[in-house]
């Protein structure tokens, strides 16, 4: 759905446009207008405030609570070229702050890509899609990968039961090569082993990392710590 004759227009309730406004990017179902039936299951949607002007486009699921995440704030519908946009500023971010080759890659809503999780392992990449809408957009965020890294495994961790939720199925799949069983990598002086497969969501918790560091000063070797 690139035109914008061909996305539905949303309206939504006085009471959502003003946290809207202010930062928040989820709308749920009984904030809408229109009615919820109406939402395309994973579709982009245009919606509008109650002034009756473009606010945003957003990927809509009928079928949860939040029935619409918003994507971008231009009067531009969202496509192929639009996410490719949002990858790769996801991309330089990460390298920007110099997290080496070891790290979360994207973050979801923090980079404007409700639902998608990327972490990086070296040459090695675990996607986890938890939105209809970002399904859709599945083998987009291949191409990318394959264009911008050539990885030597990918592997999708979709297994969590916020996708039966969204009316998707659970999978635990390899897409392109074979993850290690046990990836070894060293952050910030401590070595860690990650199963990229079956362990823990998409194998370590990438997006930990500062927190790790940060709680350094406050323990010593044998301390015992909550996680």
């Amino acid at each position: 759905m690139t035109e914008l004759c061909e996305i539905p227009i949303i309206r939504i309730k006085p009471e959502a446009w003003r946290r809207l406004r202010n930062g928040h990017r989820w709308v749920f179902a009984n904030e809408l207008e229109t009615a919820v039936s109406e939402l395309p299951v994973g579709g982009i949607i245009q919606i509008i405030g109650n002034d009756g002007k473009h606010f945003g486009y957003a990927h809509a699921n009928p079928r949860t609570l939040i029935a619409a995440r918003i994507l971008t704030y231009s009067t531009n519908p969202p496509g192929r070229e639009w996410l490719f946009s949002r990858l790769d500023a996801a991309y330089r971010m990460r390298e920007q702050l110099g997290f080496g080759n070891v790290y979360r890659l994207v973050f979801s809503e923090a980079d404007s890509l409700p639902g998608l999780i990327i972490d990086r392992y070296d040459e090695h990449f675990v996607i986890q899609i938890l939105t209809a809408g970002m399904e859709f957009w599945r083998s987009h965020i291949v191409d990318w990968l394959r264009k911008q890294f050539h990885p030597q495994s990918l592997h999708f961790r979709n297994d969590s039961p916020y996708r039966i939720q969204e009316g998707l199925s659970a999978e635990n799949v390899t897409m392109i090569g074979e993850p290690p069983d046990r990836f070894r990598w060293e952050t910030d002086g401590v070595i860690q082993l990650a199963n990229l497969k079956s362990g823990q969501k998409t194998g370590s918790f990438l997006d930990q990392r500062i927190n790790r560091t940060a709680i350094d000063p406050y323990v010593t070797p044998n301390s015992i710590v909550l996680d």
